[in-house]
């Protein structure tokens, strides 16, 4: 949806009201306004329908034992914690943001874990090169043009999300069960491998394709 510059004459007070549920919502004022306009027109904006797709992860990973979604930092990022069963209980800090125009990918997934421990950081580190190597091997000749992207860094992870590759119909609710069955097994086949000093790559890949197998929707 394009978008152009428009002057407006609005009354004070009415300012003064749209920025204070704007600082409420993490949105600006002019994209708050928008959503007004857009919603008493019955029109549908993109971050309606990310304000959508993030409603139903909410109910899919808040019924999942060890999530807990968050407030939401802005009207396109939706932030989940995880904890971990590992030495001082680190947290699992997984953040979606969706793009507002989406093309071939969608939004990004970020996944953050504060910890100087070292032994944590380098199976962190030995987890996302395999995790990279595997879905370079069974899922980027499925993507058109194969355009994951990643950035590994110290404790932290991000990946492109893409369109869905699937024979039905891309909808709100089909985006939400591929971007939250995502997460879900991203979780948990980390920790696995970080609770079991004896999981190695054979292990991983025997999930992860499990996975694949039992009709994940591939993002």
């Amino acid at each position: 949806m394009e978008k152009s510059m428009y002057s407006l004459m609005l009354s004070d007070s009415v300012v003064k009201a749209i920025d204070r549920l704007a600082g409420e919502r993490g949105a600006t004022r002019s994209g708050l306004v928008n959503h007004i306009l857009a919603e008493y027109l019955q029109m549908k904006t993109p971050e309606m329908h990310i304000r959508e797709i993030f409603s139903l992860m909410t109910e899919q990973l808040g019924s999942l034992a060890g999530f807990l979604v968050q407030s939401r930092p802005s009207d396109v990022t939706l932030a989940i914690r995880s904890p971990l069963d590992y030495k001082y209980r680190p947290t699992i800090k997984y953040s979606v943001e969706m793009y507002r125009a989406a093309g071939e990918a969608i939004g990004e997934l970020r996944v953050v874990f504060r910890t100087q421990h070292s032994a944590l950081l380098s199976r962190l580190a030995q987890f996302f090169d395999l995790w990279i190597g595997m879905e370079t091997y069974y899922i980027h000749k499925l993507i058109k043009n194969a355009s994951i992207r990643y950035t590994v860094e110290e404790g932290r992870f991000k990946r492109t999300l893409m369109q869905p590759v699937t024979e039905e119909a891309v909808t709100n609710d089909l985006l939400s069960r591929a971007i939250g069955g995502y997460v879900e097994m991203f979780d948990s086949i980390l920790k696995q491998y970080l609770s079991d000093p004896l999981a190695d790559a054979g292990a991983v890949e025997r999930r992860y394709v499990a996975c694949l197998q039992s009709g994940m929707i591939i993002i």
